[in-house]
């Protein structure tokens, strides 16, 4: 059945609303008057319209002037195209094929009943009143939106009327799912007198199938003691439409199937695709079988309800496929990184510039081109869209994916898989089947088949989904959120790099790593001690009292945020897990401000763990993460090394730590505060962290910087809202705790997450006594990790990995991209070209290129794939040649990067100024500072300045900031920091002194906030507190829609022929390069190398007009306080 709205509606808008104007006041009229019959004769159901609010079908006119029901939330209506001849011939069709049911009783007259399950429009409903069959008629309708719809399809109060004149006497069971049926039945018996039952059921639910299935088979005395099995699966699950119309035993047959299509189609199978061979030689339908009519074509039915999945197979598929080749779906899964914190790396500068050339650009054609590179079918039902898929067009690469096994069973009689699958192979194209997965494989499968070809193929893939079906439109959901969070998780340059360089520095300093034999390591009195994973999830708040007192029967991991949570509340965990790379996990960690209690904690994480991070830690333990650039580097050396490898660590860290846990062995799990969801989109995470002050208010505005509309089931409650990170960390939660034999608790009022129970913090009973806890830590310090394979790594690293290679193969590459394009075909040559490169350096396996620019790799050529679909090819060879110099540019950085800084370390930074505020109001309390300004007259306190003169002796050397306001000469004094106004000041001679460069004023609404007297001094600070001689401190701005680009181009001058580094919202400039101690600043801020200073650079960040507005207001009253004004 054709479900989605676009085949119920006209394609020409004004006709559908003159359709739907002509229908609008029957429409009107019918609702007023089924109001007003029911306020008169059943008033409880006209009250429950006026309460029922929470509607999400509604009623739909279609293109042939007939009404229907549409669920807004799915886009999919409830009846085919004439849903009043439909509805009525299917109630035909249906009571042909049942029998009454016989009630025992001693009337002399018989008095019969019809029992209705599903409401719907209500059609079928009038038909029954106007008959005047039955006295007694009951209708059993759960969804009460249905129930609202019939108000305007039917008129109600004329059909109360003839009822009431003919002694009908109409149940109307609204809200009601038939539970109760054995109970209703019993008192229309014992006071009614009705001795036979007739019934139909018009639509589909759980309830009603196991109702129809007792009906069909039982007689009366079983019937009586009869309850709704709650345990039976979803609808969507059985793939069955909630309506959906019968199969007609005499038209459709089994024997009518084509045995020897079939048969030709597993030998096919047996030779391409042996496993499926085995699967279907002799394979016998679950759910849904095939029948056909007399042509051979081919239709699935529902065994148990004989429900047809479509009325017109081979119609549908036409039609579903025509309008998916119009306007096909292409997904741009490798595009653009939305976040803010790594902005400045490198890959999303790139990003970034290469977005700006593409985004006027059009795709050529809205409809499926004849030459298809890569698409993904989902769901084949009988196998006639795909038919029509391949014969109208050549396909590169297909991934057939169908979850149902009868459906593929039923393709094999009804089109030419034999001829489908040699076509692909003597054409030498791909073919991929996934048949029978519920989705928890399809994911990795796909990755692994675009991993050969090139993930960048993602990036122009087509997604056709030929038949609706919720479960399955779930499985593509999931799908797309799982690539698009690896994607975005992927290893581009800057996070290899890092991961590299990160992973080293533990191996180097013997960090222990997970071993590959713990299982066999631990015994089972160190396993069975329970295990508390913390997350900072709201619903952690509520947790405390549970988490303080059974800490010591249990061992505490605190994941990522949580710590500053648990650190306010007074608990200190046994372990501490992180897993980010970039540095800003350090800033939140040292936001804990309490040194003694972190060095109390072991630190669990992964091996590209940030080195700062886990100095702050009394030790660190580590495991190898699968799918990160850094470990396929370390473990190809060797593929049974002895360290473990967790494959589930992803998204979040609480992932990683209930992988760390399973993989273990550890018997007992309990999740507090790892809700995957929100309550409330300002209650997002515990009040006690980091998020909120200590008043409970929120830092920042998460929502407003978070995705949080998704809804899901939760825990304790129907339903919560949840983000795709969250969403994708519950689905891969369930693979790990599918796959362990843990017994996992989920005392959260969160999400809900399968393979663990729910559980009320008040039923928690831990066995364990504190003595098997304290065992249990110093087994895992001693046994479960080891650094016994450190040395041996790193000798091999260096070994097979040679930077003299790897220089060479990045000069090899900027002739490649150095290219100028004047055809499609120099487009296509030049991915090849690229493809090749990165393929060839992995396979000569001499340098570390591959695992450096893969991701990045992907990326560039995902951009360049795009340009093949453009319809003017000299559009797109300008875009090419634009792209390729963009591209050029980046390779040279990456060139001077690998150089200069190889194993340099990572120094992203979120909240640096929390931060940074209190590792200086530490520093300052040792060594205050006794700052003065010249001139005097121009005095202005920051509260960096503040800070530093808290406590300072007045004999004390004086610091000196120097404002240089009418451009005075540069002092050059170790005691004093210039502020200048002016880039010429800086540029054309050596750089002498410190100075921090601010032109501009924010009061001009073409220049930045950051232009202000505020933000400059407390910049000048920070340069006095870096120790740091001969350099520039130029300011990172706030980009707002008025602010003139020239303003941020201006500086790229005062870093030409100079080493330049980065800092969280600063950059230094020097003349020499800066040594290694030099790149950690006493402010807690660390450096970065960056190749060369682009306007890109000089950008903190993106905000709108109206934040811009508000800030500067703010700023302009701080100014003024400030001055004492």
């Amino acid at each position: 059945m054709l479900q989605q709205i676009q085949f119920h509606v006209h394609e020409d808008e004004r006709q559908q609303q003159n359709i739907e104007r002509a229908l609008a006041q029957e429409i009107r009229d019918n609702y007023r008057l089924s109001i007003s019959a029911f306020e008169r004769f059943i008033p409880t159901l006209a009250d429950l319209i006026k309460k029922h609010d929470s509607s999400v079908s509604t009623l739909l006119c279609n293109k042939f002037g007939e009404l229907n029901i549409i669920n807004y939330n799915t886009g999919q209506v409830l009846y085919g195209e004439h849903p009043k001849q439909e509805v009525l011939s299917h109630y035909n069709a249906y009571i042909a094929r049942t029998a009454p049911i016989s009630l025992s009783s001693d009337n002399e007259k018989s008095v019969s009943a019809m029992v209705v399950m599903g409401l719907g429009l209500g059609y079928h409903i009038e038909n029954l009143i106007r008959e005047g069959r039955y006295q007694h008629i009951v209708v059993y309708e759960p969804n009460i939106d249905y129930f609202v719809c019939s108000l305007s399809s039917l008129n109600w109060r004329e059909l109360l009327n003839i009822a009431k004149e003919r002694s009908i006497a109409l149940y109307l069971q609204i809200g009601s799912d038939g539970a109760n049926f054995a109970k209703d039945m019993l008192e229309l018996k014992k006071h009614i007198g009705v001795d036979k039952l007739d019934f139909y059921k018009h639509l589909h639910n759980p309830v009603f199938n196991n109702l129809e299935s007792k009906l069909m088979t039982s007689d009366w005395h079983e019937l009586q003691s009869w309850l709704p099995a709650r345990n039976t699966s979803s609808i969507s699950e059985s793939y069955l439409h909630q309506w959906a119309p019968l199969k007609d035993d005499k038209e459709l047959r089994s024997s009518n199937l084509d045995e020897e299509r079939k048969n030709n189609n597993l030998v096919a199978l047996k030779k391409y695709f042996p496993n499926l061979y085995e699967e279907f030689v002799n394979y016998e339908p679950q759910q849904w079988a095939p029948s056909a009519n007399v042509d051979g074509e081919v239709y699935l039915y529902h065994m148990s309800t004989n429900a047809l999945f479509s009325s017109a197979p081979i119609d549908d598929a036409k039609t579903n496929f025509k309008s998916f080749a119009s306007k096909p779906n292409k997904d741009g899964l490798l595009l653009s990184y939305k976040g803010k914190k790594l902005k400045g790396y490198l890959h999303y500068q790139l990003v970034e510039e290469c977005e700006s050339v593409l985004k006027d650009v059009q795709e050529k054609q809205s409809a499926l081109p004849t030459q298809v590179k890569s698409i993904i079918q989902f769901g084949i039902g009988s196998g006639y869209g795909l038919n029509y898929l391949v014969k109208e067009h050549d396909i590169g690469m297909l991934f057939i994916c169908e979850p149902n096994r009868d459906f593929f069973y039923a393709s094999l009689f009804a089109i030419d898989w034999a001829n489908i699958i040699s076509s692909f192979d003597d054409g030498k194209k791909r073919l991929y089947l996934n048949i029978g997965d519920d989705g928890s494989n399809l994911t990795n499968d796909l990755l692994i088949q675009f991993q050969s070809v090139g993930p960048y193929v993602l990036a122009n893939t087509f997604f056709y989904q030929s038949y609706v079906n919720e479960k399955l439109t779930d499985a593509v959901a999931q799908l797309r959120e799982q690539l698009l969070v690896i994607i975005a998780m992927g290893d581009y340059f800057d996070n290899a790099k890092y991961g590299i360089s990160h992973t080293l520095w533990a191996l180097k300093n013997k960090v222990p790593f997970l071993n590959k034999r713990v299982k066999k390591l631990l015994p089972t009195e160190v396993l069975d001690v329970p295990v508390f994973i913390v997350g900072n999830g709201p619903s952690l708040d509520g947790l405390m009292g549970t988490l303080k007192e059974e800490s010591e029967r249990a061992i505490i991991i605190s994941c990522g945020t949580a710590l500053q949570a648990l650190h306010r509340k007074g608990i200190c965990p046994d372990f501490h897990a992180e897993i980010e790379t970039n540095r800003s996990t350090f800033d939140w960690l040292t936001r804990v401000d309490d040194q003694d209690y972190l060095k109390r904690i072991t630190l669990l994480s992964c091996n590209g763990v940030h080195p700062d991070a886990a100095a702050l830690f009394g030790k660190t333990l580590l495991a190898f993460k699968q799918g990160e650039a850094s470990t396929v580097a370390f473990t190809e050396l060797k593929k049974d090394h002895g360290f473990t490898t967790l494959n589930f660590s992803y998204p979040t860290v609480t992932n990683f730590a209930a992988d760390m846990a399973t993989t273990i062995g550890f018997n007992q799990i309990y999740l507090f505060g790892t809700d995957m969801g929100f309550v409330s989109d300002s209650y997002h995470h515990s009040k006690s962290s980091g998020y909120y002050d200590v008043e409970g208010n929120e830092l920042y505005d998460y929502s407003a910087n978070h995705a949080m509309s998704l809804a899901i089931p939760g825990n304790f409650k129907p339903w919560v809202k949840t983000k795709y990170e969250f969403k994708v960390s519950k689905s891969v939660l369930e693979q790990v705790f599918a796959s362990s034999s843990s017994e996992v608790y989920n005392l959260n009022d969160g999400a809900r997450i399968l393979g663990a129970k729910p559980l009320k913090q008040g039923n928690v009973l831990l066995v364990s006594a504190p003595e098997m806890k304290a065992n249990a830590k110093f087994a895992l310090n001693t046994l479960a990790f080891t650094s016994e394979h450190n040395d041996w790594f790193i000798n091999e690293f260096g070994n097979r990995y040679s930077t003299q290679s790897l220089i060479e193969e990045l000069n090899a590459l900027t002739g490649v991209v150095k290219k100028t394009f004047s055809t499609m075909e120099d487009i296509d040559e030049f991915i090849l070209k690229q493809r090749d490169f990165i393929v060839s350096s992995f396979q000569r396996k001499k340098s570390l290129a591959f695992y450096y620019l893969n991701g990045t790799f992907n990326y560039i050529n995902s951009m360049f794939s795009k340009l093949l679909n453009l319809a003017d090819e000299q559009v797109a060879t300008r875009a090419a040649n634009e792209l390729s110099a963009i591209w050029a540019r980046y390779v040279d950085d990456i060139l001077t990067i690998i150089s200069d800084d190889q194993y340099g370390q990572d120094a992203v930074s979120s909240l640096s100024g929390v931060r940074r505020q209190k590792i200086l109001a530490n520093e300052f309390s040792r060594s205050p500072l006794n700052l003065q300004m010249q001139p005097a007259h121009y005095f202005i306190s920051s509260p960096l300045f503040d800070l530093a003169k808290k406590g300072a002796a007045t004999d004390a050397k004086p610091i000196v900031i120097n404002w240089l306001i009418n451009n005075e000469e540069v002092k050059t004094d170790a005691s004093v920091c210039n502020i200048a106004m002016d880039v010429a000041q800086c540029v054309g001679q050596p750089i002498k002194g410190v100075t921090v460069l601010s032109p501009g004023s924010f009061e001009n609404p073409l220049e930045p906030l950051q232009a202000n007297d505020l933000s400059r001094v407390d910049l000048a600070v920070i340069a006095i507190m870096s120790g740091l001689e001969d350099v520039i401190f130029l300011q990172k701005y706030t980009q707002h829609p008025s602010l003139d680009l020239a303003f941020l181009s201006q500086f790229t001058v005062v870093g030409e022929g100079r080493h330049c580094y980065g800092g969280p919202d600063f950059i230094i400039i020097s003349d020499e390069p800066l040594s290694e101690k030099a790149l950690v600043l006493k402010s807690g801020d660390r450096l970065v190398l960056m190749p060369r200073l682009k306007p890109i650079d000089m950008r903190r960040e993106f905000i709108s007009e109206d934040e811009y507005s508000k800030r500067k207001a703010a700023k302009v009253n701080q100014i003024r306080q400030a001055r004492g004004q």
